[in-house]
């Protein structure tokens, strides 16, 4: 993204308000805002550490920040994985439930049709041809809560050029993703075919990856990714790295600025895919570099006391990277091509091989992935009393939406969906066959001859691009500095509470205390 384009965005935010707070859905990969972009903790009480006149006693300073944050939107992130059905009934909205039935529940003729709204289980739990029972409605509450302590060490290089410093910075943090699972009215299991020793399972048996079957007619292998088992996932350890090169080009009694440059090093996670709402402890295991602008105004001043007025930002571009992501399709039918909505579940076959496999195990793909633009911003109002230090200020974050695409080129005329009477002691065919005995693929609408295989122009790719977000923080901090010291020793404490305008970015709120000390 250009600086006008995110100069542009930034405009659109700032009047846009809370327009359009829940729009976003049908998506299997949501990308968080990293947890180093956060300059309202970085910078609240150690920023009076930051900005020491040139060839001051002292010129180096570090701080550890120990902190915990909590997301509170559970819902809207429940429907960012759900389905939107507003294109289908007016009366509907984008909801956050996932849903199977059985096929006599089904509106389509002989329950052999795949129900616009929710998975008939014979599409999940291959049966060759008989009833299921499975039936099960979820309500999808994801939320995600992080421990950690970030690092900041500051040198002033004013021996090479006054003015002149390096600064470095990282986060080592415990994430944890909840997906909160509820059922929305009683489920119904079921057996699965003909297996010994006989097994009884769930819906959330199948999305946790625990349905399998060997009988030879029923051949089945078990989801391998994005699952959902209610139960939570956690990922740990240094989330990036920020290197830092600045330049205080202005120190006036009454003014003060800066800029900088900076080198993002990944030293997080890379996603794996395996769960629908995955855990990742960095921004994905992307390089990034960036520039950053710093302003203070010394608004009143007597003393030991003074009113500053600070604005701050942080602008970074990530680079593209490798990151396994599972995608959705469309309904392979040119006359249709309609969204599949959670068709990654649905199970398939693979041209000339025996036995069926939820869709997900091959649409699970490495993809190349640019996260672009993010910018990080604050606005802080700083009181100074005999050593004691407030802030209270806005934090703008804002990302753009992500570009992807596939590593390695789509092999077509391989994959498709799997027909409920298919015999799996037969290899699959992905032409449908002539009659419902036979028929081995399946897609809504396609006659006896056609081929009905998943081809590269029907995958949807929007399914897991994260798109662009924005958040509103309002934070404040307390501290006291012991500047009579030698070496100088400062303590806090903050928090803080993050706004989204959509569903695209986590809403919640956050605690942490700090200890720095200088020398």
């Amino acid at each position: 993204m250009s600086m006008r384009k995110l100069t542009l965005l930034l405009c659109i935010t700032l009047f846009s308000g809370n327009i359009n707070a829940i729009k976003y859905s049908d998506k299997n990969y949501l990308s968080v805002r990293p947890h180093l972009a956060n300059l309202a903790m970085q910078q609240t009480t150690w920023h009076t550490n930051l900005y020491q006149k040139p060839d001051a006693k002292y010129n180096g300073t570090i701080q550890v920040t120990p902190f915990y944050q909590e997301s509170t939107n559970k819902s809207d992130i429940g429907k960012y994985f759900g389905f939107d059905w507003t294109s289908i009934n007016p009366n509907r909205e984008i909801e956050n439930i996932i849903s199977v039935q059985s096929p006599q529940a089904q509106p389509t003729a002989n329950g052999t049709g795949i129900d616009e709204k929710v998975f008939n289980s014979n599409f999940i739990i291959h049966n060759q041809g008989a009833m299921n029972t499975l039936a099960a409605e979820y309500y999808m509450n994801p939320n995600q809560e992080v421990w950690g302590a970030r690092i900041d060490y500051h040198q002033d290089l004013d021996k090479i050029l006054n003015g002149l410093y390096f600064r470095i910075s990282t986060p080592i943090v415990e994430v944890k993703n909840h997906f909160e699972i509820s059922p929305v009215h009683a489920e119904t299991s079921q057996i699965i075919p003909p297996a010994a020793p006989a097994k009884t399972i769930t819906f959330l048996d199948y999305l946790a990856g625990r349905v399998e079957n060997t009988n030879v007619n029923n051949l089945q292998d078990p989801l391998k990714y994005v699952k959902i088992d209610g139960a939570t996932h956690s990922s740990s350890g240094f989330a990036d790295i920020d290197i830092r090169l600045g330049y205080k080009y202005l120190y006036k009694r009454w003014m003060r600025a800066g800029i900088n440059a900076s080198v993002l090093a990944p030293t997080g996670k890379t996603p794996k895919g395996e769960w629908l709402f995955e855990p990742v402890h960095g921004n994905g295991h992307h390089w990034g570099i960036g520039v950053g602008a710093d302003l203070s105004l010394v608004l009143w001043q007597k003393n030991n006391k003074s009113i500053e007025f600070s604005i701050m930002a942080d602008y970074k571009y990530l680079f593209q990277g490798i990151e396994k992501r599972t995608m959705d399709f469309f309904n392979p039918n040119p006359d249709l091509k309609t969204a599949m909505k959670g068709g990654q579940y649905i199970l398939g076959g693979h041209q000339g091989v025996a036995g069926v496999f939820p869709l997900a195990n091959i649409l699970t793909q490495d993809f190349k992935i640019t996260p672009g633009s993010q910018l990080d911003g604050i606005a802080n109002l700083n009181i100074n009393c005999n050593n004691w230090i407030i802030d209270l200020g806005y934090n703008l974050f804002i990302k753009e939406r992500e570009e992807a695409h596939l590593r390695f080129p789509w092999e077509n005329d391989k994959y498709a969906m799997a027909g409920i009477t298919y015999d799996t002691a037969n290899n699959f065919l992905v032409t449908i066959a002539a009659g419902p005995a036979t028929t081995q693929a399946y897609a809504q609408g396609l006659v006896a001859g056609a081929n009905a295989s998943i081809q590269e122009s029907y995958l949807d790719y929007n399914s897991i691009i994260s798109p662009n977000a924005v958040s509103h923080k309002i934070y404040g901090g307390i501290g006291y500095q012991w500047n009579k010291y030698k070496y100088p020793a400062m303590l806090g404490i903050g928090g803080s509470y993050e706004f989204v305008q959509r569903n695209s970015a986590l809403e919640g709120w956050s605690v942490w205390t700090k200890l720095g000390i200088s020398w």
